[in-house]
C-alpha cells in the first residue's frame, strides 16, 4: 500500500514537472518573438531617424543656397541701381523725345550691319568661357546675342552668352543656369559698332568671384 501511494506520488511530481517545461518553453517562445519585434522596432526607428537627419541636412542647405541667392539678388539689384543712376547723370536722359528714339533705332540698325558670325573668346583665367560664340537671332538691347555651345559650368550644362547692356554701354560674357544669369567679364563699348571690344576685358564684380584672372581677349 505503501509502495503504491509512493509511486503514484511520484507520477504526479513529474507530470506536474513536465507541465512546468511545457509553460516556460512556450513563455520563452513568445519572449522570443517579442524580442524579434522589437529589434525589428529597433531598426526601423534607427532608419527614420537616418532619413530624419538626411532630410534635415538637405533642408538646411537649400536654406543656406536660398539665402546665398538673395544675398546676390540684392547686391546685382544695387548695382543696376548704381549703373542707372551713373548713366542718368552721365546723359541727363530724364526725358527721350521721338527724335531720340529714331537715333537710337538707327543706332541698332547700324549695329545690326556690321555683327560678325562668330566670335572666339580666348585666355580666360576661367577656361569654361574660352570657345567659340555664334550669333544668335536674338537680340538684346538692339543687338544680337551670341552664344557658345555645349557649355558645361561646375559640372553642369549651361549657356554662355556674350551680349551688350545699352544701360551702362557695356559687353558681358556669362552664363545662365536655372536660377538664372551668372556673370564672369565685362567692357566698356568703345563705339564698336555693333561688335564687343576685342581688348579691355575685365572681372564683374558682381559676378561674386566666378571668374578669374586673366580676362579674355576676342578675334573675329
Amino acid at each position: 500500500m505503501t509502495s503504491r501511494s509512493t509511486e503514484g506520488e511520484g507520477s504526479r511530481e513529474i507530470e506536474a514537472a513536465k507541465q512546468r517545461l511545457a509553460a516556460a518553453k512556450a513563455r520563452a517562445a513568445s519572449a522570443a518573438k517579442q524580442m524579434d519585434a522589437a529589434t525589428k522596432g529597433v531598426d526601423a526607428a534607427n532608419a527614420m531617424l537616418a532619413a530624419a537627419k538626411k532630410n534635415a541636412e538637405a533642408a538646411r542647405s537649400t536654406r543656406d543656397n536660398a539665402a546665398s541667392l538673395v544675398d546676390s539678388s540684392e547686391e546685382e539689384v544695387k548695382e543696376a541701381e548704381a549703373f542707372l543712376k551713373e548713366a542718368g547723370q552721365k546723359w541727363d536722359a530724364t526725358d527721350v523725345d521721338d527724335n531720340d528714339t529714331d537715333d537710337q533705332e538707327e543706332g541698332s540698325r547700324k549695329r545690326q550691319k556690321v555683327d560678325a558670325e562668330r566670335i572666339s573668346v580666348e585666355g580666360c583665367g576661367s577656361p569654361e568661357v574660352d570657345g567659340t560664340y555664334e550669333r544668335s537671332d536674338r537680340l538684346h538691347n538692339g543687338v544680337h546675342l551670341y552664344c557658345k555651345r555645349g557649355g558645361r559650368w561646375k559640372g553642369k550644362a549651361v549657356k554662355f552668352q556674350l551680349w551688350y547692356e545699352a544701360i551702362d554701354n557695356s559687353w558681358i560674357i556669362g552664363c545662365e543656369n536655372k536660377r538664372g544669369k551668372v556673370y564672369f567679364y565685362f567692357a566698356r563699348d568703345a563705339d564698336s559698332a555693333g561688335l564687343p571690344p576685342k581688348n579691355g576685358w575685365k572681372i564683374l564684380s558682381r559676378g561674386n568671384g566666378n571668374a578669374k584672372e586673366p580676362a579674355p581677349r576676342l578675334n573675329w
